[in-house]
């Protein structure tokens, strides 16, 4: 950007949230350079909003990369995102070993299946150490689900949550399982504890997806599972994602779900910056390989033009230049009033409006008070689904 557009751009963020959308670039130009050293070296920069805001929104890794290669250094950048940094290389490496064990798994068992998000993306656009993932998420479809659950309980793993206290996994109730199947977009989290446990990765937890929202569409589904490709992932090794096109509308049929969900704002993590940083890494680096007339093809036929529309919309506007404008012109929905609204919770077709525009809420912690109000029906909905279905209702 030229210094006119650079500054047209910053000036409603405030700095430390300046140097954190520029740091988050995949490539800055030299413009952006200059200024984001001029803030980060000013003795007014706030370090401590800035660190903590690249770990709340996940982006510490890249934020620290960057910062090296400008040559800066602080005590407050050794002590801790290099360490975080180092931590979460050790972290995607052990991820990465178990994603290929894993992967040869499910080829024996002859499913539909695919790794997505951060299972692909740290190995495709990111270094290692740049991005933290909790999980593996791997989408297939409702019928091979039971397959691929059975193939990991085979092989050790159990559905369940980890209890960090006592370091031991307990295991779903049967009750558990069936809800999450029946009310969410994924069954319940498969665990196993590392054999070479350590504090950074104490235990691999995989996150079988099985269909992409509360309306779905499991069709959907089934024809992403037959767009799918083997990418190289090791020196000798290849997994089995989604096509480029697919694999971004997923990413932002994802970002879409988790930044419209009451209980996700109200937890504050509805429009963490990892998730556009990552549509925004991708694009650019595929971008002379995506095919933009059939992804908005796949996006017509699977009736998600809202979702992928925000996604992508949002995208442009913390990272311009990311998506061309004629894009975004010819693929824009009839009615927008989306882009500022929230729902419910899974399942909900009751929307919300926000009162502060997406560049005041994105960086604002507060915005969870706009929620906060929603929260009460939605949470009272919720445990009524529950207890219809002990019922058996």
């Amino acid at each position: 950007m030229d210094e006119v557009e650079l500054k047209i751009f910053l000036e409603k963020y405030e700095p430390h949230e300046q140097a954190l959308l520029l740091l988050t670039k995949r490539e800055m130009d030299k413009n952006e350079q200059n200024y984001v050293k001029s803030i980060l070296l000013s003795p007014e920069f706030d370090w401590e909003k800035f660190v903590g805001s690249t770990i709340w929104h996940k982006v510490n890794g890249v934020v620290y990369n960057r910062v090296k290669k400008l040559g800066i250094s602080s005590n407050i950048i050794q002590l801790s995102l290099k360490l975080l940094f180092a931590a979460q290389a050790v972290r995607s490496k052990q991820q990465q070993q178990e994603i290929m064990r894993i992967s040869k798994i499910l080829e024996v068992e002859k499913i539909k299946y695919a790794f997505l998000k951060g299972s692909i993306l740290n190995k495709i656009v990111y270094e290692d150490g740049e991005r933290v993932s909790n999980d593996i998420d791997i989408l297939t479809s409702k019928k091979d689900s039971n397959v691929l659950i059975k193939a990991m309980q085979k092989d050790g793993y159990l559905q369940g949550k980890y209890d960090y206290k006592d370091k031991k996994i307990i295991e779903a109730t049967r009750e558990e399982k069936l809800f999450a199947v029946l009310n969410t977009y994924e069954t319940v989290p498969l665990i196993k504890k590392e054999k070479c446990e350590n504090d950074f990765l104490e235990f691999q937890e995989l996150d079988v997806n099985f269909r992409l929202s509360d309306l779905d569409k499991t069709l959907i589904v089934s024809e992403m599972l037959d767009k799918t490709q083997l990418i190289e992932y090791g020196e000798s090794e290849n997994v089995r994602t989604l096509s480029l096109e697919v694999f971004l509308i997923f990413q932002c049929i994802h970002l879409f779900r988790e930044a419209n969900m009451v209980v996700k704002i109200v937890g504050g993590h509805d429009l963490d910056l990892y998730k556009f940083m990552d549509i925004h890494f991708l694009i650019t680096k595929y971008l002379n390989k995506i095919d933009w007339i059939k992804l908005f093809e796949y996006v017509r036929t699977w009736d998600c033009l809202n979702e992928v529309f925000y996604a992508l919309y949002y995208t442009e506007k913390l990272y311009p230049h990311t998506i061309s404008k004629k894009i975004l012109e010819e693929n824009t929905p009839d009615n927008i009033e989306f882009l500022n609204q929230y729902i419910g919770n899974e399942n909900s077709t009751i929307f919300y409006d926000w009162n502060e525009n997406f560049e005041g809420r994105v960086f604002n912690y507060n915005r969870k008070s706009e929620a906060l109000k929603n929260l009460k029906y939605e949470s009272e909905r919720f445990e009524e689904n529950k207890k219809n279905l002990k019922n058996g209702k």
